[in-house]
């Protein structure tokens, strides 16, 4: 099979090679795809014959979907071993491997990949100092101008194309202090930072290797490419999605362009940071069961049904049957998993989500129901079924690459072999000035089509604004519902000694109350007698600390709803599918200047450029403004009436922020939807003309472009 694979290498190199020799008649971008696929099959080719190597496995997923937080919390007990991003421009790939004492490699970026992140820099921020520039940077060049930024003064450009070691001769918590510098937040390397290597003493990973990847959405191109091209080098594949936006369509892209083409049907799901969407979704059912039971239902059945369209759609049943295989999804969350192992002693972060919880339905959940919420165990014992099954899944790995690299290599060579076509058929049936009319035909129908384009996009942006604003009814109850501060009555026995004068008795008695009588001595002849006695006495109180946790639980369940809302405003491909039409009704289909299928593939080109912003929404303002009013626990007296007014002030200072932040939100979407409408024409105007020049340069050449049209089209046939 090495032999064989080898030989699938070379021919696939070769092939490449010939069909990049036809570059002037290929669009770039399928050029460029070429070149990464052949990049990366040469390396997944190497990893997957590697003699007695380590069985791999990926742990994948977007950017701050938990991964880290999910591997703290499966192999080292809940401790943060493995730092988490503090924003996704610090984030690199660690691999963890068995070793008998603890040790740390650290991989710098090579001089070419910093050069790139240079490259992209030095542009943004020339965008930045133009006058005329009004718009805003990209994800990738803002993430290239804060490691820019953060590192040109600095010295530390000198450890680019290198490696370092650290070990420890006890526990991997020896180092850790050591990798801050390397990998921690405020760290002066984790800038250059491209991989980390640990070895741990940990008896369950021997003989497999774990990685924990940047996320494929990594807003650093280059590291988003470590990871893509990684995932060719993995046996098994754990990906993470979050729960409340589970297999969005950019998780659906990695699961369905990228693990096919690399030979990876060995894929477990998993949904993480269960517990945000259980705080989501609460308040549509009675008990804390039939929330876990029916959300669970709910997202998988959901993603189910997905799947089964994409089989209908793609037909590439082979690995979407592998990803139906792997559902029901593995619910996890990593925080319950850390509120269960430090339940006596939870840090702030633990504490607020804990409350929240609690808050749901006045429950108490105790150390074994947040273990059950987190289900790391379940987890284990999948790590524990790929360490069974290591020999077996070794021993596919090379055919299911083959078929994979097959797979995918007919799907680049189909798309380029119809654009061939597309373009011989218009020099076989037009001239310069035919191909000129058509362009200006197009620019004409599309200038006339702005209205359609813009009442699409004002439609969004007015649902954009009715979602949003929809949540304000829902932040005023909870409003209401964190104003109301209870008052409990406390009943308790109380001791008092009980005195009372006795008369003594006999005539001596008699005769000294007479006695006391006449000289005005109340107390002569009796004896004072006590004894204690008990009563019961009552009074009422509010709890001041239960009043911070209802405000706060207000505080998590509004940042969660506004999350939940702002991450499903719009279902990107139905926007996509509208503007496609829309312009496509534009032309005549009767009409010999318009061609159907150039227009279907620059409008195509256009609407996938549209992106919808993620949008984080930041609390800790609104907790600690709340823990500033109140310090004392029991609240008495008159001092209850100060507690609930406090409240209710405190509350609607709350409230009235959080629908500021929904404006915002509100005012920023709509504002980058405009963004997009602007460009969204002048963008697939500039495609289409694009393309006209390409043709122009073959008309030139007439003769001698259509002999290498039909040279291409013949040897894309024979390779498909």
């Amino acid at each position: 099979m090495q032999k064989n694979l080898t030989e699938v290498l070379e021919e696939v190199q070769k092939s490449f090679k010939t069909i990049e020799g036809f570059s002037k008649f290929i669009d770039s971008s399928k050029i460029e795809k070429i070149r990464d696929f052949q990049r990366s099959f040469k390396n997944d080719v190497k990893s997957k014959q590697e003699i007695n190597r380590l069985l791999r496995i990926g742990i994948v997923g977007q950017v701050k979907r938990g991964k880290s937080s999910f591997l703290n919390a499966l192999l080292f007990d809940n401790k943060d071993i493995l730092p988490k991003a503090a924003t996704p421009m610090t984030a690199s790939l660690t691999k963890i491997r068995y070793a008998k004492k603890p040790y740390a490699i650290i991989e710098f970026y090579t001089k070419k990949d910093f050069e790139d992140i240079v490259q992209t820099a030095i542009q943004a921020k020339a965008k930045e100092e133009n006058e005329d520039f009004d718009d805003e940077l990209r994800e990738e060049e803002k993430a290239c101008l804060e490691i820019y930024e953060s590192t040109k003064e600095s010295q530390i450009l000198s450890k680019l194309g290198t490696k370092e070691k650290i070990e420890s001769k006890e526990e991997i918590e020896d180092i850790l202090e050591k990798l801050q510098k390397y990998v921690g937040a405020d760290g002066i390397y984790t800038y250059v930072v491209k991989s980390m290597e640990l070895g741990v003493n940990i008896d369950s990973i021997k003989n497999i290797e774990i990685v924990d990847t940047p996320g494929t959405n990594d807003p650093v191109i280059s590291r988003g490419r470590v990871t893509q091209e990684f995932i060719g080098e993995c046996d098994v594949v754990f990906f993470l999605s979050s729960s409340s936006q589970f297999l969005d369509e950019s998780d659906m892209e990695v699961l369905g362009q990228n693990l096919p083409s690399k030979g990876i049907d060995n894929i477990y799901i998993v949904a993480s940071l269960f517990d945000g969407v259980l705080l989501d979704e609460y308040e549509k059912f009675n008990d804390v069961a039939t929330l876990i039971k029916n959300t669970q239902h709910s997202i998988s059945k959901r993603v189910e049904d997905d799947i089964k369209e994409m089989i209908l759609r793609d037909g590439n049943d082979h690995i979407y049957n592998a990803l139906l295989n792997a559902l029901p999804p593995i619910f996890i969350s990593s925080m319950c998993s850390n509120i269960a192992k430090n339940f006596d002693e939870l840090n702030e972060e633990e504490k607020h989500i804990y409350t929240a919880l609690n808050s749901m339905y006045h429950d108490t959940f105790d150390k074994e129901d947040m273990q059950y919420i987190a289900n790391i165990e379940s987890i284990k014992e999948k790590i524990q079924e790929v360490h069974n099954q290591k020999d077996k899944i070794l021993s596919e790995a090379l055919s299911k690459l083959l078929k994979g690299v097959i797979q995918r290599k007919k799907q680049i060579y189909t798309e380029i072999l119809n654009e061939a076509k597309n373009d011989l058929e218009i020099l076989n049936n037009s001239d310069i000035p035919s191909l000129e009319k058509k362009q200006r035909n197009i620019q004409s129908q599309i200038e006339k089509g702005t209205k359609s384009i813009d009442s699409i996009f004002e439609s969004y942006s007015i649902d954009v604004e009715k979602k949003l604003t929809s949540l304000i009814s829902k932040i005023k109850t909870k409003q209401k519902e964190a104003s109301h501060v209870e008052t409990h009555t406390e009943t308790s026995e109380e001791s008092y000694v009980y005195t009372e004068m006795v008369e003594q008795e006999g005539i001596s008695g008699s005769l000294k109350r007479g006695a006391g009588s006449i000289f005005g001595q109340d107390d002569w002849g009796y004896d004072e007698v006590s004894e204690t006695r008990s009563k019961t006495v009552s009074y009422k109180y509010a709890d001041s600390y239960e009043q911070v946790e209802k405000l706060e639980a207000f505080v998590n369940s509004s940042e969660a709803l506004l999350s939940e809302k702002i991450n499903n405003l719009i279902n990107i491909e139905h926007f996509r599918v509208e503007l496609q039409k829309s312009l496509v009704n534009l032309f005549d289909m009767e009409d010999e200047n318009f061609d159907p299928q150039e227009m279907k593939r620059v409008v195509l080109n256009a609407v996938n450029r549209i992106t919808i912003p993620n949008i984080e929404i930041d609390a800790s303002m609104h907790i600690e403004t709340i823990r500033d009013e109140f310090s004392l626990e029991e609240v008495t007296g008159s001092d209850i009436s100060r507690l609930k007014d406090e409240t209710k002030r405190v509350a609607k200072l709350i409230e009235k922020d959080i629908i500021k932040e929904i404006y915002n939100h509100i005012e920023l979407i709509v504002k980058d939807l405009e963004k997009v409408k602007e460009n969204f024409l002048p963008e697939l105007l500039k495609d289409s003309e694009s393309k006209v020049e390409q043709m122009k340069n073959s008309f030139s050449k007439l003769e001698e472009s259509k002999v290498n049209y039909k040279k291409l089209i013949t040897i894309l046939e024979e390779e498909i």
